[in-house]
C-alpha cells in the first residue's frame, strides 16, 4: 500500500502493532528488528501461539512486508494512539 491508498484499519491489529513497536524501544530490540539477519526470528518469537506471543497473522504479514503506511493506519485506528508516526520510529529521516 502507498500513502494515498485506502485501507480498512483494524484496532485489533493496531493494538498488536502498537505493542510491538513500544517493545522496540527497550533492550536493543530496535537494532534486532532492523537487522535483516535477526528480523524474521525477532518477529516469529512474538507470534501468537508461541509462549508470550501476541502478534496475529495480519500483524506478522505487515511487519514482514515493510508496508509502513498500512502499519501506521492500523496503529492510528486504536483509540488513544493520537497521530502515531511509526515511520519516524522505525525508519528515521536521513
Amino acid at each position: 500500500m502507498s500513502e494515498g491508498e485506502s485501507v480498512r484499519p483494524s484496532p485489533t491489529v493496531g493494538r498488536q502493532l502498537r505493542r510491538f513497536f513500544l517493545e522496540l524501544l527497550a533492550d536493543g530490540n530496535l537494532a534486532k528488528y532492523q537487522s535483516r539477519e535477526q528480523r524474521d526470528a525477532y518477529i516469529a518469537r512474538r507470534r501468537r501461539g508461541r509462549k508470550g506471543g501476541y502478534l496475529g497473522p495480519r500483524a506478522v504479514e505487515l511487519l514482514q512486508s515493510d508496508d509502513l503506511w498500512e502499519i501506521q493506519a492500523h496503529v492510528n485506528a486504536v483509540t488513544g494512539s493520537g497521530n502515531a508516526v511509526v515511520l519516524l520510529v522505525v525508519c528515521p529521516p536521513m
